[in-house]
């Protein structure tokens, strides 16, 4: 029985990091449905579904392979450290495999005051979401789970964004304004970006608004 467990002890460790990973998901978390909409329709068109799935196969069972490697040519120089070695590993492949949960995690532990400043800012119906005035450390922690929002330069503030996305089709619409210095430099990788020259700001300011859409 205790040969047996050993055998399991890389699979044992990478499902207690799943179901612990899991657990500490719903018990901290902190969100609101504009978050999670912000967070998650990025996931879940056809497309997007397509692509995680594939990633997570890839990622599976090349992260399988390496393991199968590593026992076959280190497993008798590994000596007393091979079941440490199973258990880390296990645990890894789970934090790879489910890393924007566990950064989730990582927000709703050390930065739950954020997230309420951005709820508090945020409106959401399902498929429309929109935030007004963030700051550029607010937009930051979206953008680290909302892919789609461009970089800003780092005068930028009043952030406005607006979301529209479409569940089954995976059609969006996206739009953030900002307020930044003259000089700054725009940088769009999929979207364009637009200067209002007709808003009324400081002398050496400007108002730009980024655009990007599918479908």
């Amino acid at each position: 029985m205790k040969s047996f467990a050993q055998d399991l002890l890389g699979t044992l460790s990478f499902l207690n990091a799943c179901v612990i990973g899991a657990t500490l998901f719903f018990v901290t978390d902190s969100s609101c449905p504009a978050l999670a909409h912000y967070n998650w329709s990025v996931m879940f068109g056809i497309g997007e579904m397509i692509a995680a799935l594939r990633y997570f196969l890839i990622a599976l069972m090349l992260g399988i392979g390496i393991f199968l490697v590593v026992q076959a040519l280190w497993r008798e120089r590994l000596g007393a450290y091979y079941d440490r070695f199973r258990v880390v590993y296990g645990v890894a492949l789970a934090v790879v495999l489910f890393h924007n949960a566990f950064i989730d995690i990582y927000h709703n532990i050390f930065f739950p005051d954020l997230k309420a400043a951005i709820c508090s800012k945020s409106f959401s119906d399902g498929m429309t979401t929109s935030s007004t005035g963030l700051d550029l450390v607010e937009y930051a922690l979206l953008q680290s789970d909302f892919s789609l929002l461009p970089d800003l330069p780092e005068s930028a503030h009043g952030i406005n964004i607006r979301y529209y996305h479409d569940d089954f089709l995976g059609d969006y619409n996206l739009q953030v304004r900002i307020v930044c210095e003259k000089t700054a430099l725009l940088e769009a990788q999929y979207g364009t970006w637009s200067i209002h020259q007709d808003e009324p700001t400081q002398s050496n300011e400007k108002v730009a608004v980024y655009s990007e859409s599918q479908g």
